[in-house]
């Protein structure tokens, strides 16, 4: 009797660590490994993020933030961007930001939206092509980078 009653409360102790880091990785905090090119030079592939989860279900993400969020076209994909303009800002975009000619249009960020974009704006698929996007999209903050160590650095 006293071996079952070891193995129990060894495996009520792995199911409560189970579940205590389940709900840790779920609602409040995560990493995310970054790939592609579109956040360089702030953000590289392969580099690891951590991620604050509560920020969002807080409404505590705001302008200059970058943020992890569900890709507006494809919802199987996550996308690291940074956010450009909240509800209620105004968006002013060129179709050219080479040349003095391009068309200028002017956004108004609809409430519950937001806009966002990657800091390689030459190389990012971002709100310049599928407009703004609904704030509920946002999954969390980035808050540090902490991989590789040489480059760490808190957002």
């Amino acid at each position: 009797m006293s071996l079952i009653s070891k193995i129990a409360g060894k495996a009520a102790t792995v199911v409560g660590v189970g579940c205590t880091l389940h709900c840790f990785f779920e609602y409040i905090a995560d990493f995310v490994v970054c790939s592609g090119e579109s956040m360089q030079p702030t953000l590289t592939s392969n580099n690891i993020l951590l991620c604050n989860k509560l920020a969002q279900r807080l409404n505590k993400i705001q302008r200059n933030d970058i943020v992890i969020a569900v890709h507006p076209v494809s919802p199987k994909s996550l996308i690291c961007k940074r956010i450009i303009g909240c509800e209620g800002d105004m968006i002013i975009m060129n179709d050219n930001d080479d040349t003095d000619n391009s068309e200028t249009q002017t956004i108004i960020i609809k409430r519950g939206s937001c806009w966002i974009e990657g800091d390689n704006r030459k190389n990012s698929t971002d709100s310049r092509n599928y407009g703004q996007i609904p704030v509920g999209l946002i999954k969390s903050k980035v808050v540090a980078r902490i991989w590789p160590l040489t480059e760490f650095r808190l957002f």
